[in-house]
């Protein structure tokens, strides 16, 4: 009984708090601290990825493989060709692991054998307007000579909604860049690199952006 007695009282105590205004009055013309010139910024906390598949305009989820030594947030497919991350490790002579730059330490190594996907569903699908302008950008370098064909697309299932041609695979890193202007709206497409050939190609810093 004086249990329950207490907690209607808190109750009651709650909701008469909550039932009262509170009012705040500021005298500017009675300063009571200086503030210091030099006390100046911002802060702003990515709480669920609102900065990161919010704000920011990158499309791509970990699009530089730097999230873990582990193909995260993509999917590789192939019947024969396989894929990993690889660190920058100069101590091979025969088949060194160059990186893009000295703070891109990860990186793609594809061992293309015939035709291969690589897919990336972005932030929990990626969100495109149709006839926007999306700039793609991939960098890329073969340690062998690659022979092959890739292309670049943005698809929702089987609709490709728009694609580019991936060329000039070269022995020292290069970006190839192009624009994609989807035909259709979604907001739950993907970027999807496609390819076909005999090799291998590193790849690193894929970028979506509108």
């Amino acid at each position: 009984m004086i249990k329950k007695t207490l907690i209607s009282s808190f109750v009651l105590m709650a909701m008469t708090a909550a039932a009262q205004k509170a009012t705040i009055t500021i005298d500017v013309n009675k300063p009571l601290h200086a503030v210091s010139p030099t006390l100046f910024g911002i802060f702003l906390e990515d709480i669920n990825l609102s900065v990161d598949g919010g704000l920011y305009p990158e499309l791509v989820r970990n699009r530089s493989f730097e999230d873990a030594d582990s193909l995260c947030f993509w999917q590789f497919r192939s019947l024969q060709g396989k894929a990993k991350v690889r660190k920058a490790d100069l101590s091979n002579a025969k088949n060194p692991a160059v990186p893009l730059n000295a703070r891109n330490r990860l990186f793609l190594n594809v061992d293309v054998q015939g035709d291969f996907t690589l897919t990336n569903d972005g932030y929990w699908g990626m969100n495109v307007e149709e006839g926007e302008k999306y700039d793609f950008s991939i960098a890329l370098r073969t340690p062998n000579s690659y022979q092959g064909k890739m292309k670049a697309k943005i698809v929702v299932g089987d609709n490709v909604l728009a694609e580019t041609d991936i060329s000039d695979v070269t022995g020292v890193w290069k970006y190839t860049k192009a624009t994609l202007i989807p035909t259709e709206a979604s907001t739950n497409a993907q970027l999807v690199i496609e390819g076909n050939g005999k090799g291998e190609v590193c790849m690193d810093i894929l970028v979506v952006a509108g």
